[in-house]
C-alpha cells in the first residue's frame, strides 16, 4: 500500500520522527471507490459475498489512519472475535512491514504517525464505549447487534468521525437493513450502495461460473441475499404486499386539511399513525408511540401538535366500552370526543383478516397500483408492516412480537376509509 522514503531502526523512533510516505491506493473497482470513498459521513453498503467490500474498507480505514495523529484511534468492528482477527491479519499483510508496529494481543496496528487501527469484536457492546474514535468500519453489520452500532456511534460523537457499515443482506429484522433503507431514501449525510455478484463479475473480481454454481446449489432465498443483496421475504408475513422500496418515500408530507389518525388503545405502547388523504391514496407522514400511555395523554399530545386542526380519529372499536377505572359513562371514545376529535369506527370490530387484506390492497392492488405511502421516519409502523408474521399454523398475527400495534392503528383507519367494497360510510360512528 505504501513505500517508505526513510525507515528508522527503532519502533519508537518510527513513531516520533517526521516521515514522508509516498502512497498509491491499491486498485479498486469503480463500484468500490464510489460506495466507500464517498463524501458523506455515513456510507452503508449491502453487498454480495466476496465482492470486495471488506478489501475496499480496509483500504479506506488505512487512509483515514494515515491522515490521523499521535494517539488517535480508528476502529474496525466485527460481530465476533474471529472475524475481527481475519481483518487484522489482512491489514498486516497489505501494509509494508516498515511502516507499522503491530500488537497481536490487542489486535492493534500503529502507523508511523502514531495513529492506531484497532480490530474489535462487537460481542459485548458495553466494551465498545468510552474511547474517542476518528473513523470506524462496522463489518458484517447485518450480523452485529444494534446495541453495538449504538456504542460505535457514541464513540464518534466528539470527533464527528465518519462511519462505514458493510455487510450481506440478512433478512429485514435488523438495524442495518432499516438504516440502509433510510440512506437509500436520501437521509441527510448518508450514502447507500448495493453491490451484487453481477457487479463483481463485470469488474473481474468474481467468476461467472462460480456464481452459476452457487445459484444451482443454494436455496433461492439464500442465494438472493448472499449474492444479489436482496432481502428474502419472511415466511408468513402478515403485510406481504408492503415493500420498503415501493411504499416508503421521503417525499411524504402533511398535506393539510383533515388530519386522519389511526389509533390502537394498547397501553404499552399506545400508538397513533398520522395521515393525510390524497384522492384515493393514504400518506402516513408521522407516528406517535407512547410507552405506558393513556387515551387522555394521547389526545392531549395530538391537540398540542395540531391545536386548530380538524382531527378524525379511527380507533379500535373496543374503545366504545366503559373504562373500568373511569367515571360512569366515560369511554376511550368519549375522551377523544371531549378533545374535539371526530371519532369514526364500526359498530363491531372488523374481522382481523379483513383489516389485513385492506391494508395489503392499499400497499399494492391486483393491478399493481400502490396507494399507501409512508415516511421513513415512521420506524415503528414500518417495522410492524415489514416484520409481523402469523403464529405458526394459524391465521392470527403473532402479537408476542410486540410490533402489531401501529399496524393495527393503520388498519382501523384503512378499514373505514379504504374498505374493500367501499361501504365504510354506512358503518361510521361520529359525534358530529
Amino acid at each position: 500500500m505504501a513505500a517508505p522514503l526513510n525507515s528508522p531502526s527503532s519502533s519508537t523512533a518510527r513513531r516520533k520522527a517526521p516521515h514522508r510516505i509516498r502512497y498509491s491506493r491499491p486498485w479498486l473497482a469503480p463500484y468500490q471507490t464510489e460506495a466507500i470513498f464517498c463524501p458523506e459521513r455515513y456510507a452503508l453498503i449491502e453487498a454480495s459475498t466476496k465482492a470486495g467490500k471488506t478489501a475496499g474498507c480496509l483500504v479506506w480505514l488505512n487512509e483515514q489512519t494515515m491522515m490521523g495523529r499521535e494517539g488517535q484511534s480508528f476502529w474496525w468492528v466485527a460481530p465476533v472475535h474471529r472475524q475481527a482477527l481475519i481483518a487484522y491479519r489482512r491489514m498486516k499483510r497489505g501494509l509494508p512491514r516498515e511502516i507499522y508496529v503491530a500488537n497481536d494481543t490487542e489486535q492493534r496496528v500503529t502507523l508511523l504517525n502514531g495513529a492506531s487501527m484497532w480490530f474489535l469484536s462487537a460481542e459485548k457492546p458495553d466494551n465498545l464505549y468510552g474511547d474517542d474514535v476518528y473513523a470506524a468500519v462496522i463489518d458484517e453489520a447485518s450480523r452485529c447487534r444494534e446495541e453495538s452500532f449504538h456504542a460505535v456511534r457514541s464513540t464518534l460523537t466528539a470527533t464527528k468521525g465518519p462511519l462505514r457499515a458493510i455487510g450481506n443482506v440478512k433478512g429485514r429484522s435488523n438495524w442495518f437493513y432499516r438504516t440502509c433503507r433510510e440512506a437509500q431514501h436520501g437521509a441527510p449525510d448518508m450514502h447507500y450502495a448495493k453491490i451484487t455478484a453481477l457487479d463483481a463479475v463485470a469488474a473481474g473480481i468474481l467468476d461467472q461460473a462460480e456464481i452459476d454454481d452457487a445459484k444451482r446449489r443454494l436455496p433461492k432465498h439464500v442465494f438472493d441475499e448472499l449474492y444479489l443483496a436482496e432481502a428474502a421475504d419472511q415466511e408468513g408475513r402478515v403485510y406481504k404486499n408492503f415493500s420498503y422500496a415501493e411504499n416508503v418515500s421521503s417525499e411524504v408530507s402533511d398535506l393539510g386539511g383533515d388530519l386522519l389518525v389511526g389509533m390502537d388503545f394498547n397501553v404499552d405502547p399506545m400508538s397513533a399513525v398520522l395521515c393525510s388523504r390524497a384522492a384515493d391514496e393514504l400518506h402516513v407522514f408521522g407516528e406517535i408511540i407512547m410507552r405506558n400511555g393513556s387515551t387522555e395523554e394521547m389526545a392531549r399530545e395530538i391537540r398540542q401538535r395540531y391545536p386548530e386542526r380538524r382531527v378524525k380519529v379511527y380507533p379500535d372499536p373496543s374503545g366504545r366500552a366503559r373504562k373500568t377505572s373511569a367515571p360512569v359513562g366515560q369511554t376511550d371514545f368519549t375522551i377523544l370526543e371531549r378533545s374535539g376529535f371526530q371519532v369514526l369506527a364500526p359498530r363491531a370490530a372488523p374481522a382481523v383478516v379483513d383489516r389485513i387484506n385492506e391494508v395489503n390492497a392499499l400497499c399494492v392492488n391486483a393491478d399493481g397500483r400502490r396507494r399507501l405511502y409512508v415516511h421513513p421516519d415512521c420506524v415503528v409502523l414500518i417495522e410492524g408492516l415489514e416484520d409481523l408474521v402469523y403464529k405458526e399454523g394459524t391465521s392470527q398475527p403473532d402479537k408476542s412480537l410486540g410490533i402489531d400495534h401501529a399496524p393495527d392503528g393503520l388498519g382501523y383507519l384503512v378499514h373505514m376509509e379504504f374498505p374493500i367494497g367501499g361501504k365504510s360510510a354506512t358503518r361510521r360512528r361520529s359525534m358530529f
